[in-house]
Formats: structure tokens, C-alpha cells, sequence
């Protein structure tokens, strides 16, 4: 039921492959594999962006095979803008603290733990995995460049000494459908006719021979809406798909990041963007945390 893609090691076995489903179309992307042991497959989507997908592997830390894996993202950079992208693999870093982007003190090859963070940073991949893959050590990854397709991404007993990822994504972010919803500008009601209106109603309701309380209610209530509409303008709000604690600093924030990208990719100079990427990430973070925190102590009032 599945299209497999390889990509078989030069030297003592073993390889790296993406899998398929049949009825999906998908190709393999031979132009993007450069010299290390990586995959990549396309999968077209009817109607949205395509998705590609890659298997990575570093059986040892080695700078080499960052450089290629960079050289692979430049190429697919190239393709352009448009597209998903998802890759996972064994990249064999234990000692990055992903949430922060650092390096843990300490850390055997340092250099190379710092490079794959450079890396994804500079290709705008976030790593959204962050549960243990053998004993307590997060050594298989997950990478995306746009982290709300990502659903769940949690490690399950596997057939080696490395536990299993089992990632669950959209393509295309799902939003809950929001209700339009109408609001009254009482600064301009005209209240010289409501009020004349209310009068008489109050004089058509105590005059009614009705008995029970229930049609008083919807007579009242039919009457009082029917004024509202007559005399009151209105206007219909739809309410926008936003992040709730995405606030006019944060955005100032993103315009900003977005010019220093572009500065970046013009003059190759990377260190700024990639400080002031660290920094979005961090009140990114910051922002939700506090978010979450207002609506927890909000509950337990």
C-alpha cells in the first residue's frame, strides 16, 4: 500500500527512506540529495501547497554531514516559497535545549550541536518533537517550517534501541468556523422613538387577554427586538482566526525579523537575524505562557 524512497548508504549497510501511500501522488526528489544520508519525496496536494518530505541520518556527530544537510536546504530553498516541508531522522544532538536554542555546558562537540541549530535556523525550521527517543535523550527530531500543521508528535516503543516518532500533522491549518455576530450602537439609537415605542407596548401587553406568562414573555421579548432593529443601527462583526496572544508587539516583532531576513540573505551577514530570531522565539513563548497562565488563574477564581 505504500511508495518507498531510498537512499542506501555507500558503506556498511543500512539506509534512509520516506514511505507513501499509493493512492497519493508522490515522486522522489533525486536533485535535493547531496552527500549524506538523506531523503527527500514530494507529495502533491490537490488545492494546497505541496509537501515535502525527508528521512535524515548522522550515525556520528561530524560537521561534513551539517554542511551537506545545509547544502540540501539551500537547494530546496531555491525551488521557492511555496511549500510545507516535514523531515525527521536520528541527527544524534542529545545536548540542545530546543525550547531556548542552546547548548547544554559541557557538551561533547559543541561546535557541531551549535551548527544544526544554525542551520534550521537559518532555513526557518522549527523542531517540534520533544520527547526522548533512547533512555532520557532526545536524539530523533522532528522539523517543520510551519509548526501549526503539527498536531502531536510523541515517541512509542520501537524495534530498536530507539524508540519509535509518531508525528500527527494537517496539511492546511483547521480553524473552528466563528459565528458572525451583530452589535448595537446604542450611541445612536434614538431614544425618542424607543421610548415612544416601549409605551405602547407596555399598554398593548397589560391590555392583552392572555393568561399565561410564557406568551406575555414572547410577546415582550418579539416586540422589544423588533424596536431595537427599527431604532438602533447595527453593524455585523466576524470574528478573525488570530492567536489570542499574538499582540502589537509581537507583530512589530515579525516585521522586524522579516527585514533582518531579507538583509541577512542579501549580504549573507546571518548573526543578527539569527540573535533576533532567538529572541522572537523567546517572547513568543514568553507571551503564551502568560496567556495560559491568566486563563488558568481566570478558572480558579
Amino acid at each position: 500500500n505504500y511508495n518507498f524512497y531510498q537512499n542506501n548508504r555507500m558503506s556498511r549497510g543500512g539506509r534512509v527512506f520516506t514511505g507513501v501511500k499509493k493512492d497519493l501522488i508522490s515522486d522522489e526528489q533525486v536533485q535535493l540529495v547531496t552527500e549524506c544520508e538523506i531523503e527527500w519525496t514530494k507529495v502533491k496536494m490537490k488545492g494546497k501547497k505541496d509537501l515535502y518530505l525527508s528521512s535524515f541520518y548522522m550515525s556520528h556527530r561530524n560537521m561534513n554531514n551539517l554542511i551537506q544537510f545545509d547544502n540540501s536546504l539551500e537547494k530546496l530553498t531555491n525551488i521557492g516559497k511555496n511549500k510545507h516541508i516535514l523531515m525527521d531522522g536520528d541527527f544524534n544532538c542529545p545536548d540542545i535545549d530546543w525550547e531556548n536554542l542552546q547548548v547544554k555546558p559541557n557538551a561533547p562537540d559543541k561546535a557541531i550541536q551549535q551548527a544544526l541549530i544554525d542551520i534550521t535556523i537559518k532555513h526557518g525550521l522549527t523542531q517540534v518533537h520533544n520527547q526522548p527517543t533512547r533512555q532520557e535523550s532526545i536524539l530523533d527530531l522532528v522539523f517543520t517550517n510551519n509548526p501549526s500543521v503539527i498536531k502531536t508528535s510523541t515517541s512509542i516503543p520501537g524495534i530498536s534501541d530507539h524508540a519509535m516518532v509518531a508525528t500527527d500533522s494537517d496539511i492546511k491549518p483547521v480553524y473552528n468556523v466563528q459565528q458572525s455576530r451583530r452589535v448595537y450602537l446604542f450611541s445612536k439609537a434614538n431614544w425618542t422613538e424607543i421610548n415612544k415605542d416601549c409605551v405602547e407596548l407596555s399598554d398593548k401587553i397589560t391590555k392583552m387577554e392572555i393568561n399565561t406568562v410564557q406568551e406575555r414573555w414572547d410577546t415582550l421579548k418579539t416586540n422589544i427586538q423588533s424596536i431595537m432593529d427599527k431604532h438602533i443601527p447595527s453593524k455585523i462583526f466576524k470574528k478573525r482566526n488570530i492567536i489570542p496572544w499574538f499582540n502589537r508587539a509581537l507583530k512589530k516583532m515579525t516585521k522586524r525579523k522579516a527585514r533582518l531576513y531579507s538583509h541577512a540573505k542579501k549580504t549573507k551577514q546571518w548573526t543578527q537575524y539569527k540573535q533576533y530570531q532567538k529572541l522572537c522565539k523567546r517572547e513568543f513563548k514568553k507571551a503564551e505562557v502568560n496567556y495560559i497562565m491568566k486563563l488558568s488563574n481566570r478558572a480558579s477564581m
